[in-house]
């Protein structure tokens, strides 16, 4: 939240400076509708993860897309996984992996952006 902050107020710095047009912060170039892009970042509705990703390992997959959306998530990828062998630890419809905006080790109440992408891996028979 700090950095976006300071990226905010830089932006809004260096454009009241007329000559300037670009402005390099970190690796990322911030020009034109980049303030625009910045609010709605800022603006986006954050939600904390009600469970860590470990947690969700094993439980159908349905369930826990339905879960996190009752939270708020609402950007869903849901991919199935063709198990050769199935049984007691891989049923199907249960839950290989989860990943939030690729972070697939999250922890309880860790926070994300609404319109984070949710990836969850389910075994398929």
């Amino acid at each position: 939240m700090g950095l976006i902050k300071g990226i905010i107020s830089s932006v809004e710095r260096a454009s009241k400076v007329k000559h300037v047009t670009n402005m390099i912060v970190g690796t990322t170039e911030i020009v034109g509708s980049a303030v625009t892009e910045i609010t709605k970042y800022k603006n986006t509705p954050k939600i904390k993860a009600p469970k860590c990703a470990k947690e969700y390992i094993g439980k159908n997959y349905l369930e826990v897309k339905n879960e996190l959306s009752a939270y708020g998530f609402n950007d869903f990828r849901l991919i199935p996984k063709k198990d050769m062998l199935l049984g007691k630890l891989k049923r199907p419809g249960t839950v290989k992996s989860i990943a939030i905006n690729g972070d697939d080790e999250f922890a309880k109440k860790s926070v994300h952006l609404a319109n984070s992408v949710v990836t969850i891996v389910y075994h398929e028979q």
